[in-house]
């Protein structure tokens, strides 16, 4: 299968930023797989520009997508895409062995 270089530049990107395990691991959590942008924030114990930067390169990716309803901001993980379903394999395995 052929990637482009920005492709292969977003998905190691991906490897190095706890950010975005950590997003996954909270929305693998939630029962509806979403989470409004506030509360992931406060979970992260972070700040809103560091989490949307994390944001954008998981919704490069496929991993997520957003969702506007009037200004609430909702993140929902998307679970058909077979990246994600990796993230969450290797998130489960290393739960499994802690």
């Amino acid at each position: 299968m052929y990637r482009n270089i920005t492709q292969d530049n977003e998905l190691k990107k991906i490897f190095r930023k706890p950010c975005i395990w950590s997003i996954i691991h909270i929305l693998n959590s939630t029962e509806d797989k979403i989470i409004n942008i506030t509360a992931l924030i406060s979970k992260l114990n972070s700040n809103y520009s560091a989490v949307s930067r994390c944001i954008e390169d998981m919704k490069i990716l496929g991993i997520i997508e957003e969702i506007h309803i009037g200004r609430l901001r909702l993140i929902k993980l998307k679970e058909d895409n077979k990246l994600t379903k990796l993230m969450t394999d290797i998130i489960k395995f290393f739960n499994s062995i802690s």
